[in-house]
């Protein structure tokens, strides 16, 4: 019996020679290769299945992962990943949030992949890993809508240059007064600025608004910004 288990142990059928990773987007597959310790040629014996809690624990964009041998020689990983929506400025800088309000990462600094951006809110503290405790802030919940609005109507577009308006929302900005302002950067690379009174018909402004994008209709526009908090929409241009 000694003798068999030794056999099983050196035999090199049963070292690792394939890898197989699902569910994951945000993190490569050799990033999460690495986080379960795994390397090509170990023996699939070897797996250690309390990483599976430390990867969690240690990482925040994954929610759950498992760990798995499929013998002879194949090493399956099953990641499920939170995804990034959006950024929260903050006094300090920038934290990345998923659709739970958890916070994912922070960036002290502004560059081009930090977007879109939500402004206006009080942020005391934050924790990476752990969610924003301001999930009841009516403000908060407004900018999701927003979010959620503008990804929605992004699904619907039929632009032939696959132009993403929810990859171009650079900004989303709610003020005192509770109107709420949009930037989203249009295809031919300028920015367009967007004043909304609620959220009341958000959905309906969000697709019409994605629909004027899609037939140019800021194409050349001198600059200005939109408002559609009146019963028109009115393109005002800057004096």
């Amino acid at each position: 019996f000694i003798v068999l288990i030794g056999t099983v142990l050196f035999s090199p059928f049963f070292r690792m020679e394939n890898v197989i990773i699902s569910g994951n987007y945000q993190l490569t597959d050799q990033e999460v290769l690495a986080l379960t310790g795994m390397e090509y040629g170990d023996h699939l014996f070897t797996i250690d299945k309390s990483r599976e809690k430390e990867i969690i624990r240690e990482n925040p964009y994954i929610s759950d992962i498992r760990i798995r041998a499929s013998y002879p020689s194949t090493l399956k990983i099953e990641v499920s990943e939170r995804r990034k929506i959006a950024y929260i400025k903050t006094p300090d800088g920038y934290i990345a949030i998923d659709d739970e309000g958890t916070v994912l990462e922070f960036s002290s600094d502004y560059n081009e992949s930090v977007h879109p951006v939500i402004c206006g809110l009080d942020i005391d503290h934050v924790i990476i890993g752990e969610k924003l405790d301001i999930q009841d802030d009516i403000k908060y919940q407004k900018m999701i809508i927003v979010l959620g609005a503008v990804l929605a109507a992004d699904m619907n577009s039929m632009r032939a240059d696959h132009y993403s308006f929810f990859d171009s929302l650079l900004e989303v900005r709610i003020i005192p007064s509770g109107y709420i302002f949009l930037k989203v950067r249009l295809p031919e690379g300028s920015a367009l600025q967007v004043k909304l009174a609620d959220i009341d018909s958000i959905s309906d402004d969000m697709h019409w608004l994605m629909y004027s994008i899609e037939e140019d209709a800021f194409y050349n526009a001198p600059p200005g910004a939109l408002d559609m908090t009146g019963d028109k929409y009115i393109y005002r241009e800057y004096m």
